[in-house]
């Protein structure tokens, strides 16, 4: 466990730039959203999010039954 810390530590310091660059990132969601890019996973959890892809799902089904 300690080893593993040890690696995480070090490659913060070493890509701490390039992590901080993408924590800002904005995120275009195909549901109309924009979020940080470290926050999408979170919003794909949202109601919002949950609401467009059942939406998207049966607007599938409605034109494969057409």
């Amino acid at each position: 466990v300690k080893l593993w810390s040890k690696i995480s530590k070090k490659y913060y310091k070493k890509n701490k730039e390039r992590i901080n660059e993408l924590r800002n990132v904005p995120y275009s969601c195909e549901c109309g959203c924009t979020v940080k890019y470290w926050g999408r996973h979170t919003h794909f959890k949202t109601k919002k999010h949950q609401r467009w892809v059942e939406w998207v799902e049966l607007m599938n089904v409605l034109t494969e039954n057409s």
